[in-house]
């Protein structure tokens, strides 16, 4: 459990897994969440303290690495979707402007 932080679509534990974070109801016979954050997100790695500051409301600035290869800059915001996934990013075009 990660410091009391309940999950977004149906209150239960958030875990730290070995690949993700993720609901502890993820078991059918619990409810079957698919609620996660993956540890590796488009090449963005998230931390404990990632996932807190997602879940305080913090914007989170990583780099992402595309399928070429090629890394750019994105913003990550928790959105948890009833499809499972947790967080979003934004494409930041240019940082330096």
């Amino acid at each position: 459990m990660i410091n009391g932080i309940k999950c977004p679509l149906c209150g239960g534990e958030i875990l730290e897994r070995k690949k993700s974070f993720s609901c502890s109801n993820w078991k059918e016979e619990d409810g079957g969440c698919h609620f996660t954050i993956w540890k590796v997100n488009f090449g963005a790695t998230f931390s404990e303290d990632d996932i807190i500051r997602l879940f305080q409301g913090e914007t989170l600035r990583k780099v992402n690495v595309s399928k070429a290869g090629n890394e750019y800059l994105a913003d990550w915001t928790l959105d948890p979707t009833p499809d499972g996934y947790g967080a979003k990013y934004t494409y930041v075009p240019n940082p330096e402007a």
